[in-house]
């Protein structure tokens, strides 16, 4: 699967779709379609963390399952978060640091009365994040 250059934003049409709209990003594909490729898997949101992973190798995406503390330079994430709009719930958004610098790419970004991720509130969560060269002092 090659990445697009360019991640072009697609917002989650419902509460549960946050990892379907992750992969539309990451595959140029239209939300629709990911969730009709999801469907002919048997998969229907909301999906549990295998039903997750499962969808990704569909695509023949990788998951980093939860928040690292270190994000390697030069790598794209599907990171699985804490909600900001439900409590106690999980949510989807894509890290991208291929360029060395982080972009945030939150499928709740633009949907209307919901908070979403940006780079300056993703740098700041709970867990610190590092974002670090893989090779460096090499």
């Amino acid at each position: 699967m090659i990445i697009p250059n360019k991640i072009n934003l697609v917002n989650q049409d419902d509460n549960v779709s946050c990892v379907l709209a992750c992969v539309a990003m990451l595959t140029g594909k239209k939300l629709v379609q990911v969730r009709t490729g999801a469907i002919k898997i048997g998969l229907t949101p909301p999906l549990n963390v295998i039903e997750q992973a499962k969808l990704l190798a569909t695509f023949k995406l990788a998951w980093t399952p939860t928040i690292e503390e270190v994000i390697y330079k030069g790598n794209i994430y599907i990171l699985k978060v804490s909600s900001l709009n439900t409590i106690a719930g999980q949510h989807s958004i894509i890290a991208d640091c291929r360029s060395g610098e982080i972009e945030i790419f939150d499928p709740q970004n633009g949907v209307k009365d919901k908070n979403f991720y940006t780079v300056d509130n993703f740098k700041n969560f709970s867990t610190p994040v590092r974002i670090i060269d893989p090779y460096e002092g090499k």
